[in-house]
């Protein structure tokens, strides 16, 4: 039977036969199979439009690719390193298969001494060569494709006729602009140890190596449109992009004009926005941190194989500032801490401009390209786009500068294919891998997969196109990234595995088990993290609260831990599984029992009523009972005065299966037991001497999920507070505070006008800086006055220390931390009006 996407393509096939006439020779050419532009965008991270968290990057020409096509918002990289990733999703196998997790791993001489029988991978595919040899493709390949791109990866060097070309690639062109970029054009690093960028003048940028790779393809698309260059074949041109791959050497027209140019002027302005909760923003907006920077990865086990993973990277611009010669000043209140501190978040913030001003000149020479397709307009009807990143990157997230972690800033990617046969803009939440390009390319352009020769399936992605059909389609297929560390350092010796499904992450850590140059896997440890990201990315979607110490998620781990390498599910797919309650309302009455229903999709997104091979197991954290079934009932007012806002009640729904008791479908829901009222939300405001809005005081009568403001309509900074926001002028607007809460997504909301010619209070908002600190912080308040009563207490509201400021301060008051242990302390500052708090972290 006939897909739905084969019986679209068929009629469009129909229409298109009476038309050929009147087309131009390429498609005479080429027939009615498509071209293929297959775009890997080096280190390309999520910070692109539709994909990522910072709001000052602006990508409209991948936004115009992603208007034409298919957006897969969830994608994930098959490593978080360009050699092991690019292996993978060339040849489509898993590093399980290639064997490679990192460069030390890698035959740089020639691409085929990576496959061979005494690794038992001896048969291998790649994208262009089965393009190429079963597809009659002619393959271009430019720049960085293959790792060692430079060693002409996959093409034959020996026969001049391209057409008789064997390997991968009928054409590469390489081309390397270290000759142009060089200190005696002016390209000099800033001085940060392993994070090479800097400004260059604009005059350098059509020496640089993505410039001439663009003019190169747009050569290349004019030749195929006058019948030239091919052999007669449609084409397939593979265009590797470098940046935003370190040194980030960009023209100076990309920066930000936040950027410091000169530390060593007498005074500076922060290049960033300060406070972080400042609205709108006073500077560019860093990548997201938690309340207290970094308090995630301190929060992480001390010295455990996640902190060693990334150790070091972060302390580099800290290094940076304590190397200055000549402290410029920020503000005359700051000490001389306070000022260095301050120094490497400006440091910090350069290098976010660097990466952030690579992507933008990528975005525009991907744009040159865009232009001169569409010049073409029989190119362009009969064109697929591919457009991926190779592996994600960290500017800063849990102290990380780069690649190679498991986290999702390193291994989640964009990844967006436009059909231009059929132009449609999609955007698909489901968890795909870079594995899928493969067989995705394969049934776009009409043609079987790959096998072995013993006719079994050789690629271990799926084909995306049903996705692109029906980008409301989910599937449960948890994909896994792999990576090792550099050689010689902890991690190195054996992979380290994440696995993503539609909701969770999961991390899982392997040490050397000697010292750091010895492998030794009797003595080598574990190590897990594991984070509800939310199928919605609504509930942790910077993986800031890791879950692997919290016994309610265990069968989570369980259901997970299936999809490493050896185990029971690796590679396989699983059933969509979702819990459903019976009771529609926000909360569910602990006098009344409670039904539950499931929804379960089957490998391929499709609605199934019952499994007869599968057993439909329900448990929950409170009680041991054990129920079985599609839908089930019980009483919770036994167990209702167990759960507590900090042990809510959890209910989990197994799919077994009846032979092998593999789990193969598995869902977690929170069920709130409470009376029916909403949450009420309270909180204070007032405007300071600034002419700013401050938000004091914020709570909630009852636990909610997450809570958002909106100021003029705008809804900005969610699960925090816009402290302080300016106001720009005098008029009047509504202030909004909505909250989520409930077991159905219910909101609760508290709105009032303000007017800021009738309301002048002093009002502030309080922090301390530097946070985390060792031996000393400055409590430091936005209305700069300090007059009060400040006390410090335990996280567990012991008093330990009393201050009384009895006069007035400007906005700084120095605080020692001799005989602070580690660990997170409140420090509350009240005066006769009004009472603050913020969150120290120690240190030391």
């Amino acid at each position: 039977m006939l897909s739905l996407y084969q019986i679209m393509k068929f009629k469009h096939c129909y229409i298109l036969f009476w038309c050929l006439l009147f087309r131009s020779p390429a498609y005479s050419q080429a027939g009615m199979q498509p071209n293929i532009i297959f775009i890997v965008v080096d280190d390309l991270n999520d910070y692109v439009d539709g994909f990522g968290p910072l709001p000052m990057v602006s990508t409209p020409n991948i936004a115009r690719i992603a208007a034409l096509g298919t957006s897969f918002n969830n994608a994930y990289c098959p490593a978080p390193l360009c050699c092991p990733s690019r292996t993978s999703f060339l040849t489509g196998k898993d590093p399980g298969y290639t064997q490679i997790y990192s460069a030390a791993d890698y035959s740089c001489n020639t691409f085929s001494q990576n496959f061979n029988i005494e690794k038992n991978n001896d048969t291998y595919f790649t994208i262009p060569g089965y393009l190429k040899d079963s597809a009659g493709y002619y393959t271009f390949g430019i720049n960085k494709i293959f790792h060692c791109y430079e060693n002409l990866q996959e093409y034959d060097n020996f026969t001049t006729d391209p057409c008789a070309k064997k390997l991968s690639w009928n054409e590469v062109f390489v081309y390397n602009d270290t000759v142009a970029l060089t200190p005696e054009n002016g390209v000099i690093d800033e001085g940060v140890s392993n994070n090479e960028w800097a400004p260059i003048n604009d005059t350098l940028e059509p020496y640089m190596m993505d410039y001439v790779a663009i003019d190169k393809s747009i050569s290349f698309i004019d030749n195929f449109a006058n019948n030239e260059g091919t052999c007669g074949k449609p084409f397939f041109l593979a265009l590797g992009i470098k940046k935003p791959h370190k040194p980030l050497f960009i023209p100076e027209k990309y920066f930000a004009t936040e950027y410091i140019s000169n530390f060593e002027s007498n005074t500076i302005n922060l290049p960033f926005n300060f406070p972080s909760n400042s609205y709108p923003y006073n500077g560019i907006v860093m990548p997201p941190q938690p309340e207290i920077a970094f308090s995630d990865y301190y929060n992480l086990p001390t010295l455990g194989l996640a902190q060693e993973m990334v150790k070091g990277s972060d302390e580099n611009f800290v290094e940076w500032a304590n190397g200055l010669n000549d402290i410029p000043v920020i503000n005359e209140y700051y000490d001389a801490s306070i000022t260095i501190d301050l120094l490497a978040w400006s440091k910090r913030a350069n290098c976010v401009m660097a990466y952030v001003a690579g992507i933008q000149y990528v975005d525009t020479q991907i744009g040159r390209l865009l232009d001169a397709l569409e010049q073409n307009t029989s190119v362009y009807e009969n064109t697929i786009i591919i457009l991926i990143g190779d592996n994600g990157y960290s500017l800063g997230e849990k102290k990380h500068w780069g690649k190679r972690a498991l986290w999702e800033t390193d291994i989640r990617v964009p990844f967006i294919v436009a059909d231009l046969r059929y132009p449609t803009s999609k955007i698909s939440n489901t968890t795909v891998n870079l594995l899928d390009v493969f067989p995705t390319i394969c049934a776009l352009a009409g043609i079987p997969e790959p096998q072995f020769a013993n006719g079994t399936r050789y690629l271990d992605g799926k084909s995306l196109s049903d996705f692109m059909l029906n980008s409301e389609l989910e599937v449960e297929r948890p994909v896994l990234s792999a990576v090792k560390k550099e050689t010689g350092s902890q991690g190195s010796c054996f992979p380290q595995f994440s696995i993503r499904n539609n909701r969770f992450h999961y991390i899982y850590y392997t040490s050397n088990g000697g010292d750091t140059g010895l492998c030794d896997s009797i003595h080598s440890i574990h190590e897990i993290e594991l984070y509800d990201i939310g199928r919605n990315r609504e509930t942790d979607p910077y993986e800031w609260n890791n879950l692997s110490n919290d016994s309610n998620y265990l069968p989570v781990i369980n259901y997970l831990s299936q999809w490493l390498p050896d185990s029971s599910m690796y590679l396989k797919p699983a059933y969509q599984v979702s819990i459903i309650t019976g009771d529609t309302g926000c909360y569910i009455n602990k006098n009344e029992p409670i039904h539950l229903f499931c929804s379960v999709k089957d490998t391929n997104g499709v609605s199934v009523d019952v499994l007869d091979d599968v057993l439909y197991q329900w448990t929950n954290n409170i009680t041991s009972d054990t129920l079985y079934g599609n839908s089930i009932s019980f009483d919770i007012i036994a167990l209702a005065d167990k759960v507590t806002p900090t042990n809510p009640l959890i209910v989990y729904l197994q799919l077994i299966h009846s032979t092998d008791k593999t789990i193969v479908g598995f869902e977690l829901k929170k069920i709130t037991i409470d009376e029916p009222d909403a949450p009420e939300i309270a909180f204070n405001y007032a405007i300071n001497n600034n002419n700013e809005l401050v938000i004091t005081n914020l709570s909630f009568s009852k636990q909610v999920t997450r809570w958002w403001w909106e100021i003029n309509g705008d809804s900005i900074l969610i699960n925090t507070t816009p402290n302080p926001y300016r106001i720009i002028n005098n008029e009047s607007f509504e202030l909004i505070c909505i909250a989520e809460y409930g077991n159905n997504n219910c909101h609760a909301s508290k709105s009032t006008w303000v007017n800021p010619t009738h309301v002048n209070a002093p009002a502030s908002s309080l922090y301390c800086i530097p946070n985390p600190a060792s031996n000393q912080t400055f409590l430091m308040t936005t209305n700069g006055v300090l007059s009060g009563q400040l006390y410090i207490y335990t996280a567990t509201g012991v008093l330990i220390r009393r201050y009384n400021l009895d006069k007035h301060y400007s906005n700084t008051f120095p605080i020692s931390l001799e005989g602070l242990n580690n660990g997170t302390y409140f420090v509350t500052f009240k005066t006769e009006t009004n009472i603050q708090s913020a969150k120290l972290i120690v240190m030391k």
